[in-house]
């Protein structure tokens, strides 16, 4: 499905080069569940931001079922992040004055949805991460952990192919983090949805089928796990 050949990353090329991500390649099929770690600089972030088109590499190859997306067009790019790619960051970045039913709703609006089917498709999202009834609750009136879950429905709602979450748990205490956590298996495992998700710590790695470690910017190691 995902296909890296030789990925490369130079930040300040002209003056003084910095290889965050150097010389990667890998593949990841369609239904993994893949825990990306390594210590604050190996080039996790960088590497999964260039994965879900929010950065262009500086060399190599990429793409997903066979398309070339390091070439896509700019308008082809936002389109495909918009219909194709979930992404959960570390920051909630819920709209404040909005409900849990309006931010997750955003991603369909955009689309060009109706609010009635919008919303219709929000609540079977919010049910899936477990906030059944906090439709109308807005972030003020939600927990850490229930912020999250509100991101993560937004990031699902639109039924995207792939979910991309850097460092999802870093504002959460370990039992909220365990919740999340849990709510990833369950969308990998239910609805075969691939994710790839960047953590610092090595305890999430449990939750994830493949665990592929980097350290300054190179792999050092890539095991999938037996079941």
């Amino acid at each position: 499905m995902m296909k890296v050949k030789n990925l490369i990353k130079v930040y300040n090329p002209e003056t003084i080069p910095v290889h965050a991500v150097n010389g990667i390649s890998f593949e990841i099929e369609k239904g993994d569940f893949v825990a990306i770690i390594g210590a604050s600089g190996s080039g996790k972030s960088t590497l999964l931001h260039m994965l879900g088109l929010l950065d262009l590499p500086t060399k190599g190859e990429y793409t997903i079922n066979n398309l070339n997306i390091v070439k896509l067009p700019e308008e082809e790019k936002t389109l495909y992040r918009l219909l194709q790619i979930g992404y959960v960051f570390q920051e909630y970045a819920l709209v404040e004055e909005m409900t849990a039913l309006g931010n997750v709703s955003i991603p369909l609006i955009m689309q060009g949805k109706s609010k009635k089917e919008a919303e219709k498709l929000a609540k079977e999202a919010l049910d899936i991460v477990g906030l059944r009834g906090m439709y109308n609750r807005t972030e003020d009136q939600l927990s850490g952990g229930e912020r999250q879950r509100v991101a993560i429905a937004r990031a699902i709602v639109a039924k995207p192919k792939i979910l991309f979450a850097d460092e999802p748990c870093a504002n959460l205490d370990s039992k909220t983090s365990e919740q999340v956590l849990e709510v990833f298996k369950k969308l990998n495992h239910e609805l075969k949805l691939t994710i790839i998700m960047v953590t610092h710590e090595e305890w999430h790695i449990k939750y994830a089928d493949r665990v592929i470690k980097l350290r300054d910017g190179v792999i050092e190691y890539d095991k999938r796990k037996n079941h």
